[in-house]
């Protein structure tokens, strides 16, 4: 996966079973790539120079364009290594032919068809790694990683840098000789002034600034103007304060609480994509099992109506006791079978490629021509469980869960911002400048070393709304949706204890119904055996008769089909049991970095 995303971690081994479930409340989180960058990829420096000072800026690297067709040429390339191994294509007959005597091949998949074997284990480990939707899932921490840096930047320090030039004409009375006593005066200013600012975590806003300006003072005197040019240095510190809106840390680094509460939902949210897909990868594997055990169930079928086909033809063509309507009989028999045997393999091959698609491993493209076929064998034993401990593992490990315990947290945390919005707006201000003045800078860097010239002021600033509806309807719009969000917890605990309850009942129904199509298929094995036994005895093969042998062997295959489906779905519903559960990715022991969930609010208890 790439740098930016989240995947997991494979351990190499796989739980059968019901694996012990820690008691402590843990969340499955992943761990973030963070990768390295050369320096000279990863930072560009800008200097931006105005007077003394200057700035450094970071520039990223350039983005490259997105090329649809390099993407898919590998796809293509691999799906140009296939070709047509079926069968040759026949034109359709037009009228009744023989039955060929000729078998199909045995195998599960078209002969001359690369076959790679896998365990469950194996395939869950490429899915893990490689899954597309998995991948595309793991990019959203990462995202809101960026907004929770983004609401923490809030609180970092700027510099700031600013130069003007100022002309004022001042009127006031003079003394001396002059024409008119309200001749105004001139100053010209220029200044230039540098410092830094920053937003403190109690709402504050602090500055603190240097500033040097050149005075140059026109002042009539005897019809003459008089230039009187002097410098003036000031450092200055300034405070605002909130003391009740917009005051304290709790306000102001909510928009970091409620980034980080997100970035966790979305690791949920990618753990439960994840448990999703590999809980996709096991069924398919599954419904391989069962449709490679199919082929071979209908191969033994097509064996069986052949071998009774052969005899009745060899009969009639001898003329003995068989007409050409047993013959007939027979032959409807051999060719339905070779249909459905065909649709059988075509079944392997396509869950062969949903298999490569969900696993999406470069070893093995969706479009090539190699077919995955399974080494596993599933379970048939039974499994006891305790339906209390595991609605307990449950509520204790179901994403969901977390994700909406993690939502009322961000609720609650919207709500006290939203109450402390309701107060008016008090600020406290405050400045300390200390300042010197001079003929140059030298003289004026002297006179503030002296600490004689030190200005303050404080003060305090109050603005209150009237009426304060906007406050008030955005304090009820949040409690409102914090209650929305309890409800919505409530209910998702009702939903996983039913999700619970219903994946043990299937678990049980499923090993119920082995049982009961084990029975069927020795049933119907032993009706075979008997019509067998009878033809041995030289019994006369009347049409009634040998329709009676081939709806035998029929049974005999349906039975054994409905029991290897009982299987898969007994085996399916042990792994929808452990995604019940939430556990699915302990069950099949993929390891991931892990955190506490978080408790649920007070008065908030898991039924």
């Amino acid at each position: 996966m790439n740098k930016s995303g989240v995947r997991p971690r494979y351990d190499g081994s796989r739980s059968r079973g019901a694996a012990p479930m820690p008691q402590d409340r843990r969340a499955l989180v992943a761990r973030r790539a963070t990768g390295g960058l050369s320096l000279a990829r990863a930072v560009c420096a800008g200097v931006l120079s105005i007077g003394l000072a200057g700035a450094i800026y970071g520039c990223a690297p350039e983005t490259r364009a997105f090329d649809p067709r390099t993407l898919t040429r590998v796809n293509v390339s691999a799906a140009g290594e296939f070709t047509d191994r079926t069968r040759v294509r026949q034109t359709l007959p037009t009228t009744l032919e023989a039955a060929s005597t000729e078998k199909l091949p045995g195998g599960p998949v078209p002969p001359g068809a690369p076959i790679v074997r896998l365990p469950l284990q194996e395939i869950i480990q490429r899915a893990a790694a490689h899954n597309r939707e998995a991948r595309v899932a793991g990019y959203e921490p990462s995202i809101e990683e960026t907004r929770e840096i983004e609401a923490d930047a809030r609180f970092d320090p700027s510099f700031f840098l600013n130069g003007s030039y100022e002309i004022q004409h001042i009127l006031s009375p003079s003394s001396g000789v002059q024409v008119d006593p309200f001749e105004p005066r001139e100053f010209r200013t220029l200044s230039g002034q540098a410092g830094i600012r920053q937003l403190l975590a109690t709402g504050a806003q602090a500055e603190y600034s240097y500033r040097v300006q050149q005075i140059q003072q026109s002042t009539p005197q005897g019809g003459q103007d008089v230039v009187s040019p002097y410098y003036l240095n000031e450092l200055q510190l300034k405070l605002t304060q909130p003391l009740l809106r917009d005051f304290g840390t709790d306000v102001n680094r909510a928009r970091i609480s409620i980034s980080r509460n997100n970035r966790r939902v979305s690791l949920l949210e990618f753990r439960n994509t994840l448990e999703k897909q590999l809980f996709t990868v096991e069924q398919t594997y599954w419904q391989l099992v069962q449709a490679e055990r199919e082929v071979g169930i209908q191969h033994d079928l097509l064996d069986l109506s052949l071998e009774t086909y052969q005899i009745l033809y060899n009969r009639f063509v001898a003329n003995l006791d068989v007409s050409r309507i047993q013959v007939s009989q027979a032959n409807t028999f051999v060719e339905a079978q070779r249909a459905v045997l065909i649709r059988a393999q075509s079944r392997v091959s396509t869950l062969s490629d949903q298999l490569k698609r969900l696993m999406n491993d470069p070893d093995f493209p969706a479009a090539g021509a190699v077919v995955i076929l399974p080494a596993d064998s599933p379970i048939t034993d039974p499994i006891d469980f305790q339906l209390q401990e595991l609605i307990d593992t449950a509520l204790e490990f179901r994403p969901e869960l977390g994700q909406q315990i993690l939502r009322i947290r961000t609720a609650e945390i919207t709500q006290e911002v939203a109450r402390n919005n309701l107060l008016p707006q008090l600020n406290f201000t405050g400045s300390l400048s200390l300042q010197g003045v001079g003929l140059d800078v030298g003289d004026a860097l002297k006179s503030q070393r002296q600490w004689d010239d030190i200005s303050s002021s404080i003060g305090l600033e109050l603005e209150v709304p009237i009426g304060n509806r906007a406050a008030r309807a955005i304090y009820r719009r949040v409690e409102l949706q914090r209650f929305q969000a309890i409800e919505q917890f409530h209910g998702l605990v009702d939903t996983v204890q039913v999700d619970v309850k219903s994946a043990l009942r299937e678990v049980n129904t499923s090993w119920e119904e082995i049982l009961q199509r084990r029975k069927s298929r020795f049933a119907a094995q032993d009706t075979l055996l008997g019509i067998q036994q009878r033809v041995e005895a030289d019994e006369p093969l009347t049409p009634e008769f040998v329709q009676l042998q081939l709806d035998a062997q029929e049974r005999l295959a349906r039975a054994a089909a409905e029991e290897a489906a009982a299987i898969t779905l007994y085996n399916i519903a042990i792994a929808q049991l452990e995604q019940a559960k939430g556990t699915l990715l302990r069950y099949n022991n993929v390891v991931m970095a892990e955190e506490p969930l978080p408790n649920p609010p007070p008065g908030l208890t898991r039924k």
